[in-house]
């Protein structure tokens, strides 16, 4: 899978830390499968890190009044990375997407 410094955007495979947990993920047109490392593209955690880029931190809002942190720490565009994104997903990514 090939790193780019580009923007994120649908397709693309981030790695992040969300209040110090890292999660590793694929941000998909339409409907996500937790199971498979996807988070939809309309999901709020794909929706605050659209268009950022590796390194930005931001804010999640999952339950106000409570923020999570999520700092962006790779950016991977390609079909290549598909099983490392499997391999890195934990418990805990789902639930932060389908809020």
């Amino acid at each position: 899978m090939e790193e780019h410094s580009s923007q994120i955007d649908v397709g693309c495979a981030v790695t992040v830390r969300l209040n110090g947990t890292v999660r590793t993920f694929r941000i998909v047109p339409g409907t996500s499968d937790p199971r498979r490392s996807e988070v939809s593209a309309s999901a709020p955690l794909a929706r605050a890190i659209l268009g950022r880029r590796r390194g930005d931190v931001c804010s999640l809002v999952v339950h106000p009044p409570t923020t999570i942190s999520v700092v962006i720490t790779e950016v991977l565009y390609g079909e290549g990375g598909v099983g490392v994104v499997a391999a890195s997903m934990g418990e805990g990514v789902g639930e932060v997407a389908k809020h």
